[in-house]
C-alpha cells in the first residue's frame, strides 16, 4: 500500500477594498493618514483530509488588527493575538476535495496602516511570515505551507500603487 501525503495550497492575497468589509484612506498610501486593506487567505486541498489545521500570519509593526473578518462557510473566523502580533485562523479540519469539488476555505481580515516620513517612497509591509500547519489526517504526517509576505504594491486590485507618498 502506497500513502500519498496531501500537498495543500494556501494563498495569500491583497485588496484595497471588499465588498463586505469595505476600505478606506489614499491610495498610494500618504504619509500620517491611515490606510486599509483587505488580505485573503485561501485554501485547496485535494487529496486527504488534513486535520489540527492552521493558518498564520505576522503583522509587522505599525500595522493595525482592525477587527473585521468574514469567511467562506461555516469555518471560524481569523482572530489576533495582541501579545504576539499573529493573526490565527483556526480551521481544525480541511476536507479532503476542498477547492475541487468542494468550495475553497476563505478568510478575509481588514488591517490598517499609517505611515511616517521614513516610509516614504516604499511600500507597506502588510503581513509577513504566513504559513498553513496541520497534520495529513491518512498518512499522520506534518504539513507546512508558507507563502510569501505581501506589501502594498501587491494589490490585487490596484498593483503597484502602494508605494508611500
Amino acid at each position: 500500500v502506497t500513502k500519498i501525503i496531501s500537498l495543500p495550497s494556501l494563498s495569500q492575497k491583497a485588496f484595497r477594498q471588499d465588498a463586505a468589509l469595505g476600505g478606506s484612506g489614499p491610495l498610494p498610501p500618504r504619509v500620517g493618514q491611515k490606510t486599509s486593506y483587505i488580505i485573503l487567505w485561501e485554501i485547496i486541498n485535494i487529496p486527504n483530509d488534513i486535520i489540527k489545521a492552521r493558518v498564520k500570519g505576522s503583522l509587522p509593526p505599525g500595522v493595525e488588527w482592525e477587527n473585521k473578518t468574514r469567511v467562506s462557510g461555516q469555518q471560524p473566523a481569523p482572530i489576533f493575538n495582541a501579545g504576539s502580533q499573529e493573526v490565527v485562523w483556526d480551521l481544525g479540519a480541511i476536507p479532503a476535495g476542498t477547492g475541487g469539488q468542494f468550495p475553497k476555505s476563505q478568510a478575509w481580515f481588514m488591517v490598517s496602516f499609517t505611515p511616517a516620513e521614513s516610509n516614504i517612497g516604499q511600500p507597506v509591509n502588510l503581513i509577513k511570515n504566513a504559513f498553513l500547519e496541520g497534520e495529513d489526517g491518512f498518512t499522520r504526517q506534518e504539513i507546512l505551507v508558507r507563502v510569501e509576505d505581501v506589501t502594498s504594491n501587491d494589490l490585487v486590485d490596484f498593483p503597484g500603487s502602494g508605494n508611500v507618498e
